[in-house]
């Protein structure tokens, strides 16, 4: 067996315990944190949602990598799995938690899980500029959830417009 089959091999295998491992958390969390929740209705379910549609993103986004160009079946009906997967966690992400918030948080972890893994796994090169730009989308999302929750400034016109009314 040549090195590529061996490879080929532990992908598979790999990919397989991934699945089993993402379904088989599902299913223990659920139950379990279904009921928690904070004060804004926010339950811990919906952070767990987020984190699962952020994991199956990035399996997606790696089986792409790995389907090349379509031309390996499995890599390639993974790809197709995850980001439904993706998708479908992150539909239930947004029933509370606001769509900026949950976007920001599901695309800059995505892109920055995959650089990682990208850096790692395919050897890939890392230049001050991808750093940058990594630091830059980790300060917007902290940035986002920073501003959670807060109510936008009443506009000047209401305020005026009530010191007119009252005096």
């Amino acid at each position: 067996m040549n090195s590529k089959a061996v490879a080929r091999e532990y992908n598979s295998q790999a990919t397989a315990f991934f699945v089993l491992f993402l379904f088989g958390c599902d299913l223990i969390i659920i139950p379990i944190l279904g009921d928690l929740s904070n004060e804004s209705g926010v339950t811990i379910m919906h952070w767990v949602y987020l984190l699962l549609a952020i994991v199956f993103e990035v399996a997606g986004t790696t089986s792409m990598k790995l389907s090349e160009g379509f031309t390996k079946p499995v890599p390639s009906i993974l790809l197709v799995v995850f980001y439904v997967g993706s998708l479908a966690f992150l539909t239930l992400t947004l029933k509370q938690i606001e769509v900026s918030i949950a976007y920001a948080i599901w695309s800059g972890m995505g892109v920055i899980i995959i650089a990682t893994i990208g850096l790692i796994y395919f050897k890939e090169s890392l230049s001050l500029l991808k750093i940058l730009a990594i630091v830059l989308i980790i300060i917007g999302v902290v940035v986002l959830n920073l501003t959670e929750g807060k109510k936008p400034a009443e506009p000047q016109s209401t305020v005026v417009q009530e010191r007119v009314n009252k005096g």
